[in-house]
């Protein structure tokens, strides 16, 4: 009868195969340890002290007020910008797009309440 596995290795090369395979084995399972084991090196010091880039800033100027207002303008033609998205869209998309719009309503009630509560005082009455 005819053997479907070959014999295996005499085990005379099979240990030394072995051992050798083993000491590279252990010497690349220590590197992987020391790599990710090991206490961070502390990062150097940044050469560059400036603050990072801007593409869009606020002056330093600009009071709160002012702030306030213009977020208000803005919320309030993203607001007209996605009515008019929601117009002509199918129910799935014009219900996400009122959605966005209840959110942009939400964040303008937002505004203009801090608005009215902190400089109602600079507003002049109506009498």
């Amino acid at each position: 009868m005819k053997k479907i596995t070959p014999n295996p290795p005499d085990s005379y090369g099979a240990r030394a195969h072995n051992r050798f395979t083993d000491d590279k084995m252990s010497e690349a399972a220590q590197r992987a340890l020391d790599h990710y084991l090991r206490d961070p090196a502390p990062e150097p010091a940044e050469i560059d002290e400036r603050p990072p880039r801007r593409v869009f800033s606020v002056g330093a100027d600009v009071g709160t007020e002012e702030a306030l207002a213009n977020a208000t303008e803005i919320l309030s033609s993203a607001l007209e910008t996605a009515y008019r998205c929601a117009e002509g869209q199918d129910s799935a998309h014009y219900r996400l797009t009122m959605g966005l719009a209840q959110l942009i309503e939400n964040a303008r009630a937002l505004v203009d309440s801090v608005l009215d509560r902190q400089f109602a005082a600079d507003q002049p009455t109506n009498l």
